[in-house]
């Protein structure tokens, strides 16, 4: 994925949509997961592991970063 400086976090959530993702919340607490859906102030996260049942709605201005695979192994 290349930078741009012009990007909003949001524009970037948009594009990393069916990608699995790490998001970090200003509280510091961590969700990994793959995002489905992003709206105007929320995304849905499909969360895997021992929570693969469950999805969070996160605010997208809680949003501190979010952490991706670039290169392979």
């Amino acid at each position: 994925m290349e930078y741009n400086e012009n990007y909003t976090i949001k524009d970037y959530l948009t594009k990393l949509r069916t990608k699995d993702t790490y998001i970090l919340l200003n509280s510091g607490k961590e969700y990994s997961g793959i995002i489905k859906d992003v709206g105007q102030f929320c995304l849905i996260l499909e969360q895997k592991g021992n929570r693969s049942y469950y999805d969070s709605i996160i605010r997208i201005d809680d949003i501190s970063s979010v952490e991706l695979q670039v290169r392979g192994l």
